[in-house]
């Protein structure tokens, strides 16, 4: 029955109110930072300000400006609330940086998010459509570590995943299913299966990855005596379905603080 019983929900705005720095950027951190296929179009002003709000109780919010090169900001946060002696929201100084859409890197990048700790958050159902283009787009070399979901693991980033919703569709079945599979939903096409995860990676990024990233790994991400009751009862073993079989995932149940709030008919 356990692993019917995998899945952590947010709750309501919490998830934001835990967030010691969040890095908010449509990332495209390779050093060209152009299109491959239009190289015209990206024209970055490298001078373009950051803007950055640190406050006394470690809740920075840095937003940053898309396709510009994120690692600068994170470094710059990271030193000024060391300056300030600003405590992390557990109290240490484990500010748990992080990009969102750190979708397009090179190796070189993945060291850094390594080396400075910072988390790479991601949404693997993009990949789904993106596949389309991706690789025109960018370049057979700079494709190949786009979504670099297994290059991140093995050099120990830390992954959290998430739906993207209302931008993609809210369902996370089909993230898992991108994730574990690099394969478009009709399974005729794949995108550098070299990146690919286990399932078991996968539900993991979803649900202590993204947990650990908000500061709340003691109360959410797993199903554990004192930590929050949150959970989904599915039709299936997602651990076991077979790729198609796993995006006819259903829902037969959600509960919430221990309270069923939904309830298949």
């Amino acid at each position: 029955m356990k692993k019917y019983l995998m899945w952590s929900f947010e709750r309501g705005s919490r998830p934001y109110d835990a967030i010691c720095f969040v890095i908010l950027a449509f990332i495209f951190l390779t050093p060209s930072w152009v299109f491959n296929d239009r190289p015209e179009f990206m024209k970055i002003d490298k001078n373009e300000p950051v803007r950055r709000s640190v406050d006394d109780n470690g809740n920075t919010v840095y937003t940053v400006q898309i396709n510009m090169p994120a690692f600068t900001p994170a470094s710059e946060a990271e030193k000024a609330a060391k300056e300030k002696k600003v405590k992390a929201a557990n109290g240490g100084d484990d500010y748990r940086l992080r990009i969102e859409h750190a979708q397009v890197v090179t190796p070189l990048e993945i060291v850094k998010f390594r080396d400075l700790k910072v988390i790479a958050s991601m949404q693997p159902c993009h990949v789904l459509t993106d596949m389309k283009w991706a690789e025109a787009r960018l370049g057979e070399k700079r494709a190949a570590h786009s979504y670099a979901w297994n290059e991140f693991l093995k050099r120990g980033v830390t992954l959290a995943f998430g739906t993207d919703y209302p931008v993609e569709p809210l369902t996370p079945f089909r993230g898992l299913y991108a994730a574990s599979t690099r394969k478009s939903e009709d399974g005729k096409q794949e995108y550098f299966p070299d990146q690919k995860i286990t399932m078991d990676q996968a539900i993991a990024a979803y649900t202590t990855g993204s947990a650990f990233a908000e500061f709340d790994e003691k109360q959410k991400g797993q199903i554990v005596p004192g930590m929050f009751a949150d959970f989904a009862v599915l039709d299936r073993d997602i651990t076991a379905a077979s790729p198609q079989q796993l995006l006819q995932t259903k829902v037969l149940r959600t509960v919430v603080g221990g309270k069923t709030v939904y309830e298949a008919k």
